[in-house]
C-alpha cells in the first residue's frame, strides 16, 4: 500500500467532514505536490449517524454556527427534495450525497476494514507518532498524519492507553468538580407500573439491580443506545411489523413476549409513530433501548471494548430487540392506544374476524442489504479521547472570562452548542413494580444549559501530545460534557478545523502539535466559521431555517436525541 497523506479511520460524518477539509485546506493553500487520502470505513457503506441511524439530527443554539463543509451538505441533501437546504434526509441521500463530495475530491474510500485486533496492529516510532497501522483484511496502511473518526475511536484504543488517552464511564464529581457528574444524580422514579421489573425472580433483560455506588461516585454507565429506525405509510413500499427479517430469519421466530414487553412501563401508548418527518414520505421515531449481560451489566457500556465479532452479535441482538418491541407495540392488546392505531389499523378477515393489519412499516428503499433495518444502533457514547485539554461541564456555560474553567478559549478552533442532556444510563430495579431510570438528564433540568451564544473548542482538545500525528474524532471531554459536544454538528465543526490543521501541517512538513494557530483561526474565520462564541446580541439562529420547513425559525432545534 503507498504512503497516504493522510488516513482517516472511519466513515462518520465527522470522519468525511475531516478528510474533504484536508483536501481542500491543501487545494487553498496552493500545495501541488502529491496527495492520496484515504477513508476506512467498516463495512460496504459510509457508517455516518445520518446514514445508519437518526436521519433528523439536533442542532441546538448558536444555530448559526453550521458553516462551511457541514452547511455545503445541508444545502446538497435539500436538492432531492426541491428545498435550498435540508437537515432532515433519508439514509440513501444522506450516503449518496456524502459519496459525491467524497469523490469529487479524489479521496480514496476503502471498504470492509477496520484496525486490526492483534498485538502490534499499530505501530508508534520513539516519539509516540503512529507509523502503520494493519486492517483486519491483512492490508497495512502508513503516513505521518491520522484521523480517528470511528465510532469507538478504535485507532486511539489500539494506540492509547486507558485513563490516559481515553476513558470509557462517568467521571465522579471531585474528579473536576462537575455538579452534574457521578453515579446517582438524575433519574426518574417509576412506581407501581404495570409489568414488573422480574419473571419468575429474575430480572427482565433490560433491567439491573443497583450498583450500591455512593452518589456522586466514578462509574462505568454511558448514555444508553438508541433505536431511530426509518418508516413509511407508502403503499407497498414498506415491510409490515410482523413480517420484518433479522439476518434473514423472521423476528416472530423464538418471539417472546416477555423479553420486550418491559419496555411498556416507559414508551407511551398514547401519541402517533409518525412524529419526526425525514424526507421522501418517511419518518423515524426516538427512544433508548437498554439490554442486559448474564450478570445484569448493561450490555451498551462495554461496547466499545468489544471485539468486532461481538459487536456484530450486539448489532444482531440489538435489532432483533428493536424490530420485536415494535411488533409488541403494534399488536399486542397490552400496549392498545393511539400509539398502536398509529402503526395498525382493525380490518375485517374474510372469516368475518378483526385482526390488527400494519399501515407502516420499514421502507423497502433503505438498509436494502440488511434486512430494511439500520445496520447498527445509535451509539450515544462510546470511548471518550483524553487530551492535552479536557472540555467539562463548566467550559460550556461558565462566562466569566476570569473564571478557572469558561466558554472563552484562546486557541478555540469551532464553537459547540446545544444542552448537556443525558440519556438513561441504566433502569435500575428498586421492586416488583418500581424502578429508576438511572442518569437521565433531560434539556430542562437544572445545571445542563449551556451559553446561548456558543462554547469555545480549544485546538488541544483534538489531541494528545503522546501521540503528536493523530487528531480525535471526538473532541477530548467528561462524560457530562460530552452531553453536548456529541451531537453531529459539533463534531463535524471540530472535525473541519482538524482537517485543515491536518493539511497544514502536512504541507509544511510539520507535527501536528506545531500547528501556527492563530493563522488556523483566522483562516477558519475566513470561511465564515466562528472560533469563539458568538456576541450577545447577534441572532443565534440557523440561516438556512426558513428554507428547511422542518427548522423552523427561532426554534432551539433540540429534539432529545
Amino acid at each position: 500500500m503507498p504512503n497516504k497523506s493522510a488516513v482517516f479511520i472511519g466513515s462518520t460524518e465527522w470522519a468525511i467532514i475531516a478528510a474533504i477539509g484536508f483536501r481542500r485546506e491543501l487545494r487553498d493553500l496552493g500545495y501541488t505536490g502529491d496527495v492520496q487520502v484515504a477513508l476506512i470505513s467498516p463495512s460496504r457503506h459510509l457508517d455516518g449517524i445520518t446514514m445508519t441511524g437518526p436521519s433528523a439530527t439536533d442542532i441546538g443554539k448558536p444555530g448559526k454556527r453550521n458553516r462551511s463543509l457541514y452547511l455545503e451538505w445541508y444545502r446538497l441533501c435539500g436538492r432531492p427534495y426541491g428545498l435550498t437546504a435540508a437537515r432532515v434526509v433519508e439514509p440513501r441521500v444522506a450516503e449518496m450525497i456524502f459519496m459525491r463530495m467524497l469523490g469529487a475530491e479524489g479521496i480514496q474510500i476503502y471498504q470492509a476494514r477496520q484496525v486490526a485486533e492483534t498485538e502490534g496492529a499499530v505501530v508508534r516510532d520513539g516519539g509516540g507518532s503512529i507509523t502503520s497501522v494493519t486492517m483486519t483484511d491483512g492490508s497495512v496502511f502508513t503516513s505521518n498524519y491520522w484521523f480517528d473518526g470511528s465510532i469507538c475511536m478504535d485507532l486511539l484504543g489500539r494506540a492509547g492507553t486507558e485513563g490516559v488517552h481515553w476513558s470509557i464511564g462517568s467521571e465522579g464529581e471531585a474528579e473536576y468538580g462537575e455538579s452534574l457528574a457521578g453515579y446517582g444524580k438524575f433519574g426518574i422514579e417509576k412506581n407501581g407500573v404495570a409489568i414488573s421489573t422480574q419473571i419468575d425472580g429474575v430480572n427482565r433483560p433490560q433491567v439491573c439491580d443497583p450498583p450500591g455506588l455512593a452518589v456522586g461516585a466514578a462509574y462505568g454507565g454511558v448514555q444508553a443506545f438508541g433505536p431511530r429506525m426509518q418508516y413509511t405509510r407508502q403503499p407497498g413500499m414498506f415491510v409490515a411489523w410482523d413480517k420484518a427479517k433479522v439476518n434473514g430469519v423472521s423476528i416472530l421466530e423464538g418471539y417472546d413476549r416477555e423479553q420486550v414487553a418491559f419496555l411498556a412501563n416507559i414508551q407511551s401508548r398514547e401519541g402517533d409513530i409518525d412524529n419526526v418527518g425525514i424526507g421522501g414520505g418517511k419518518f423515524q421515531d426516538n427512544g433508548d433501548y437498554i439490554l442486559t449481560d448474564a450478570n445484569g451489566r448493561p450490555r451498551h457500556w462495554d461496547y466499545a471494548r468489544l471485539t468486532y465479532a461481538q459487536r456484530d452479535q450486539f448489532h444482531t441482538d440489538w435489532k432483533l430487540f428493536a424490530a420485536r418491541w415494535n411488533y409488541f407495540r403494534a399488536f399486542d392488546p397490552a400496549f392498545a392506544g393511539t400509539m398502536q392505531d398509529s402503526m395498525t389499523t382493525l380490518t375485517l378477515q374474510e372469516d368475518g374476524t378483526l385482526a390488527r393489519m400494519a399501515t407502516c412499516g420499514y421502507p423497502k428503499d433503505e438498509h436494502t442489504d440488511n434486512d430494511y433495518l439500520p445496520r447498527l444502533p445509535y451509539p450515544r457514547e462510546t470511548r471518550r479521547p483524553i487530551g492535552n485539554a479536557v472540555l467539562t461541564q463548566m467550559d460550556l456555560c461558565i462566562t466569566d472570562p476570569l473564571a478557572p474553567r469558561n466558554v472563552f478559549k484562546a486557541t478555540g478552533c469551532a464553537i459547540g452548542g446545544y444542552s448537556m442532556d443525558t440519556h438513561p444510563d441504566m433502569w435500575e430495579r428498586t421492586g416488583p413494580n418500581s424502578f429508576i431510570i438511572s442518569g437521565t438528564r433531560p434539556h430542562a433540568t437544572t445545571g445542563v444549559s449551556v451559553y446561548d451564544q456558543g462554547y469555545g473548542i480549544p485546538f488541544e482538545a483534538l489531541y494528545h501530545s503522546d501521540i503528536p500525528n493523530l487528531m480525535f474524532g471526538y473532541p477530548s471531554c467528561t462524560h457530562s460534557a460530552w452531553g453536548s459536544i456529541r451531537i453531529v454538528l459539533n463534531l463535524c465543526l471540530a472535525a473541519e478545523a482538524a482537517g485543515r490543521a491536518m493539511a497544514r501541517a502536512f504541507a509544511a512538513g510539520i507535527p501536528i502539535t506545531a500547528t501556527d494557530v492563530p493563522a488556523l483561526r483566522a483562516k477558519l474565520t475566513s470561511l465564515g466559521l466562528y472560533v469563539d462564541p458568538i456576541p450577545i446580541g447577534t441572532d443565534p439562529e440557523d440561516p438556512e431555517d426558513p428554507e428547511d420547513p422542518d427548522t423552523p425559525d427561532d426554534d432551539d432545534d433540540e429534539t432529545g436525541g
